[in-house]
């Protein structure tokens, strides 16, 4: 009987080798229920009434479909499938998995290590995937579909499947990822936005938020057409988070790099604030928001109120990566008669907010999720969630944002 049972578990370590750990019908099903239960909870739920039949509705939908076990990955799709029922893109579900660096792929055990706990978290396309890169290799910066890269290190193939999009790996430099996986899924959302499900880059964690692909570039996470465009340099950017310098005569230039509300950013922000108002200001002020992840109305609202107090002309620049509190700010800032707002079109998550963060390991215990538990003003932002801030005055990327403001300024004083 001994014996029987040692082949037994010998014959299951094998065939766990051979076949992926997907995550269970019943573990799928579980985490599906209590992601609900939880979602019902939030303030997103509660203020959005038109949309709880839409939640439920799906809640159930899924509940029917499942009746095999599944890739983490498509599990964490459909999950997400119901979270954005709602208009609330700050509800995330990521993998409860250690988290790595570069470096410790230098290490064969721990490389064996996240190689091992990431089975079953990712589909291997059957595709044969020469033919694929042929056939891909002419599409235009205009199409969804093409070959992409992630600086040196990744390239896929991002192909149309049913209803959403599919990158598929055909090469990479990052030894946790191999030929063939999928790495990531992107869904269709409103006003040419996509849910990107991916795993990250490293340790194969999988997470999601909003993406936008423009001219063959996302705008969240990096990849595009461009094989060389080069892996950004941190030395060369600025480390102070509140800046002000003087651009010409007439224009000072502020850069705001966050309106986060710690303590100790809180005690630099006002410091910064209150130095202002000491200050003669120039008669044109651009105000830099670019990658501004937000924060709390506590920092926002200090610089406000400086510049409902400004005479001369403001000229907000903003970006994709704008988000959160700084888009509030600029749609609040957004009415006054002397402010112009340049750039590009926000990424669309400000309606909601995290103020605990508090963070839930599901019953499965291979995800958890962490959702919103603010609703300050969220109908005067809900028109923008998912979609995002339009500026005034759209920059185009062939020349220096601050560049083109400059000669919208000296435009604007010569007219």
């Amino acid at each position: 009987m001994k014996k029987v049972i040692t082949i037994a578990l010998l014959l299951f370590a094998v065939l766990s080798k051979i076949y992926p750990q997907k995550i269970t019908q019943q573990e799928y099903l579980d985490d599906l229920a209590f992601i609900y239960k939880n979602l019902q909870k939030t303030p997103s739920f509660k203020t959005q009434k038109e949309n709880q039949k839409k939640v439920k509705t799906q809640f159930e939908r899924l509940q029917e479909m499942q009746k095999n076990d599944i890739y983490l990955i498509e599990a964490l799709v459909n999950y997400y499938s119901m979270l954005d029922c709602l208009q609330d893109y700050h509800n995330v579900i990521n993998t409860n998995s250690s988290s790595y660096t570069y470096e410790d792929l230098k290490n064969k055990d721990t490389l064996k290590k996240i190689i091992n706990e990431t089975d079953g978290y990712y589909r291997k396309s059957t595709l044969d995937l020469d033919s694929l890169e042929r056939e891909l290799a002419n599409k235009t910066p205009q199409e969804y579909e093409g070959i992409y890269y992630y600086h040196n290190l990744f390239k896929v193939a991002v192909i149309q499947s049913k209803s959403k999009l599919v990158g598929i790996i055909l090469d990479t430099k990052i030894p946790t990822w191999s030929r063939g996986e999928e790495m990531f899924y992107l869904i269709p959302k409103e006003d040419n936005n996509f849910r990107i499900v991916t795993g990250s880059y490293i340790d194969k964690k999988i997470l999601s938020t909003l993406n936008r692909i423009q001219e063959g570039e996302f705008l969240s996470f990096g990849w595009s057409k461009r094989n060389n465009k080069p892996i950004p340099n941190s030395q060369n950017r600025t480390t102070s988070k509140y800046e002000l310098k003087q651009l010409q005569p007439e224009v000072d230039y502020l850069k705001i790099s966050t309106f986060g509300s710690s303590t100790a950013v809180l005690k630099e922000a006002t410091t910064f604030y209150n130095g202002l108002k000491e200050k003669n200001l120039a008669q044109n002020l651009i105000i830099d928001l670019q990658n501004n992840g937000g924060g709390a109305d506590k920092n926002s609202d200090m610089l406000r109120n400086i510049l409902t107090k400004y005479n001369g002309k403001i000229y907000i620049l903003m970006n994709y990566y704008t988000a959160s509190n700084a888009e509030e700010f600029v749609v609040r800032i957004k009415g006054m008669k002397n402010v112009t707002v340049l750039g590009q079109k926000t990424k669309g998550v400000l309606t909601y907010g995290r103020n605990y963060d508090t963070t839930l390991l599901s019953p499965s215990k291979k995800i958890k999720i962490s959702f919103t538990d603010l609703k300050d003003n969220w109908q005067q932002y809900l028109p923008f969630e998912g979609i995002g801030v339009e500026p005034d005055i759209s920059l185009t990327s062939d020349r220096d944002w601050l560049e083109q403001t400059l000669a919208k300024i000296k435009g604007n004083s010569s007219s």
